[in-house]
């Protein structure tokens, strides 16, 4: 284009000399050389005005990492040809599979093309995916303009549960860890004292061999006054970066949630997973049906929160005592650092799984004693938490 530029240029200003030695006939040619640029610009506002590009996709609610079937439609219901057209499509979030993005299209009159692709969506979350903006250049190629396309498809992308058979969070990486937070682990407790039953008494703790001798019922009474509970917190509060560092952490947190409450309810154990949206939230998963469920909330929730991590625990104290926090977030503080320190000293454990690189100078003042996993953008989660035990 920039030759052509030149070359039109020239043309001008040779015009422009001939007329100036010989007049007459030469301001002629002269006067015609300056159209050239105009009959561009106003051929290629033309197209801009007439021009028209149809898209969609065939669902507008997808996993994260599915592809949909998507087309695009361009269309010449003029009466001129359009020369030169290229599409450019939003590839920050999603990507047009099997297509030549720097293609250029030509249209003679009454023309109507239709390309059918797939989008691949990368996020969780609401954004645009398609084509961004169109390119329009002249006849000559002397100019373009480029301008946003008239519509755009909105995608809902569902967070992606990924299935770890192991977990890199000490009290949760063995079986015989794991047992203290399952279901029955009240039930047949190593250690218990016996008493006689009491009216309301749960009949799995009956005791058979020793009230079958004492010929009156008796129940086991365990003796370990751990709480048992296993609590995630979410950081649902705003982050301010730019609109692609953003989703991907919130992308990051949500799933850190959803791959942590799936490995737990296929090992028989429940998690309570706590955030904020208007209220704090608590949803206790402890069977595949409420996974399902909290899964779809995941889909709409907003990261919005006013409450820090630290204030939501803040919350449960009664309920995370002698328990594990995990805590995901998307910026490691100091506030944070010493509410797990509290845990700790508590005679709890604490994880933090710290979405992106905010705050991850601070490390320094973690307690040794508290598991830390950092996800960087580019990790999958599942590599991460499904890993070895290194802190």
């Amino acid at each position: 284009m920039r030759k052509r530029r030149i070359i039109a240029a020239v043309i001008i200003v040779a015009a422009a000399v001939f007329a100036s030695f010989f007049g007459g006939a030469a301001r002629t040619l002269f006067y015609m050389s300056m159209l050239i640029p105009l009959l561009s610009v106003a051929y290629t506002f033309y197209v801009y005005l007439r021009f028209r590009i149809y898209q969609d996709a065939e669902n507008k609610i997808i996993v994260k990492g599915e592809k949909t079937p998507y087309f695009f439609v361009l269309s010449d219901e003029d009466y001129i040809a359009y020369t030169d057209i290229r599409v450019e499509f939003l590839d920050d979030f999603s990507t047009v599979q099997d297509m030549e993005l720097s293609h250029s299209y030509c249209l003679v009159p009454g023309e109507k093309n239709e390309y059918h692709t797939d989008i691949l969506c990368h996020y969780r979350g609401e954004y645009n995916i398609g084509v961004k903006s169109i390119i329009v250049t002249d006849l000559l190629g002397l100019m373009n303009i480029r301008y946003p396309a008239p519509s755009t498809i909105r995608m809902s992308v569902l967070p992606k549960l990924s299935e770890i058979e192991n977990i890199s969070l000490a009290p949760l990486d063995e079986d015989a860890k794991l047992l203290r937070y399952s279901h029955s682990a009240s039930d047949e407790p190593p250690d218990c004292e016996i008493r006689k039953y009491i009216q309301g008494d749960s009949i799995k703790l009956i005791n058979w061999k020793v009230s079958a001798k004492k010929r009156e019922l008796f129940i086991r009474q365990s003796s370990d006054t751990h709480n048992n509970s296993i609590v995630f917190v979410m950081d649902m509060t705003q982050i301010r970066s730019d609109d692609y560092t953003r989703i991907v952490t919130e992308d990051k947190i949500i799933e850190c949630a959803l791959t942590t409450a799936d490995f737990l309810v296929r090992k028989n154990v429940g998690i309570t997973v706590v955030y904020e949206q208007d209220e704090i939230m608590y949803e206790h998963i402890d069977s595949p049906l409420l996974l399902k469920a909290f899964y779809v909330k995941c889909a709409g929730i907003k990261f919005c929160a006013s409450l820090t991590p630290s204030q939501l625990s803040g919350s449960l104290t009664g309920l995370t005592l002698n328990g594990f926090v995990i805590f995901a977030v998307s910026a490691l503080t100091y506030e944070l650092c010493e509410t797990c320190e509290n845990i700790i000293r508590l005679g709890g454990d604490a994880a933090v799984l710290l979405a992106g690189d905010s705050g991850a100078e601070n490390i320094a003042a973690l307690d040794k004693r508290v598991i830390f996993r950092q996800i960087k953008l580019s990790d999958e989660v599942s590599d991460i938490l499904g890993g070895t035990d290194e802190h």
